[in-house]
C-alpha cells in the first residue's frame, strides 16, 4: 500500500506543476477546467469505493460519473449511483 501511494505521489506531483503552469500559461482555461473536474471527480470516486467497498456497493468510474462528481461533489456521486442502478 506504501508503494503505490508513493507512486501516486511521484506521478501526481509533476502533473500539479505542469497543471499549474499550463493554467497561467494557456488561454484555454476551460478546458483545464473540465479536466479538473474529471481528475477531481475520479479521485472522489475511487475515495468513495474505498469507504463503501465493506458495504458491497461500488460505483463505477465512467467520464458521465466522474463528471458528474467533480462538478456536483456528492450529490453527484448519488446521482452517478442512482444512474449506474436504474438499468
Amino acid at each position: 500500500m506504501a508503494e503505490k501511494l508513493s507512486l501516486l505521489i511521484a506521478v501526481a506531483l509533476p502533473c500539479l506543476g505542469v497543471y499549474f503552469l499550463s493554467m497561467r500559461l494557456t488561454p484555454h482555461r476551460g478546458l483545464l477546467r473540465v479536466c479538473e473536474k474529471a481528475v477531481i471527480g475520479i479521485v472522489v470516486i475511487y475515495v468513495l469505493n474505498l469507504v463503501l467497498l465493506p458495504f458491497s456497493v461500488s460505483l463505477a468510474p465512467n467520464p458521465l460519473a466522474s463528471l458528474a462528481t467533480g462538478y456536483l461533489g456528492f450529490p453527484g456521486a448519488a446521482l452517478a449511483f442512482v444512474m449506474q442502478n436504474l438499468k
